[in-house]
């Protein structure tokens, strides 16, 4: 199914995703069928399909709570902070965001707590709470210099989306 996500053969995307899950459920694979519920719920996010990804994302989430899954609960709750942002339900992204960072700080898996106070910024952002945007910018520019230049060019269409208002 990944194959096909990626080449954007979304049907077919999903025809290979649901054999999966069949073949999971045969021989039990609940980790396997976690990830399978979390790329669908990926797949309907990139679609704009939230309802659908909300779906198969709190699928993915209640097997990884159950199973333990440490590092598929910052993933999962990653993506469910992403649609409940684009969505437009701040506080249950936030919740799940500051989910995704407790776990990630600590498996000390340094690019998912990047990758998830840089969707903490954008959710800022989409709330049009841009000084606290720019500050979370600012602050992940000091703790990964490496990506100081794009970190920089955030900030600056932050405040031209600022000036447009």
């Amino acid at each position: 199914g990944t194959v096909y996500d990626n080449q954007g053969k979304y049907e077919e995307a999903i025809s290979y995703y649901n054999q999966s899950l069949q073949i999971k459920a045969e021989i039990g694979d609940k980790k396997g069928t976690a990830e399978t519920y979390n790329n669908l719920g990926v797949l309907y996010k990139y679609r704009k399909m939230y309802p659908l990804a909300l779906e198969f994302l709190l699928k993915a989430l209640s097997i990884k709570e159950e199973i333990g899954d440490k590092r598929g609960l910052i993933n999962t709750n990653s993506n469910l902070g992403s649609v409940y942002a684009r969505m437009g339900n701040f506080p249950k992204a936030y919740a799940h965001l500051n989910e995704a960072l407790k776990y990630a700080k600590m498996a000390d898996a340094k690019d998912m707590i990047r990758d998830n106070y840089f969707m903490v910024s954008e959710t800022y952002a989409l709330q049009k709470n841009y000084a606290k945007a720019i500050q979370a910018y600012e602050q992940l520019s000091l703790v990964y210099p490496e990506k100081k230049t794009f970190f920089a060019t955030r900030i600056q269409k932050i405040k031209e989306d600022q000036h447009k208002q």
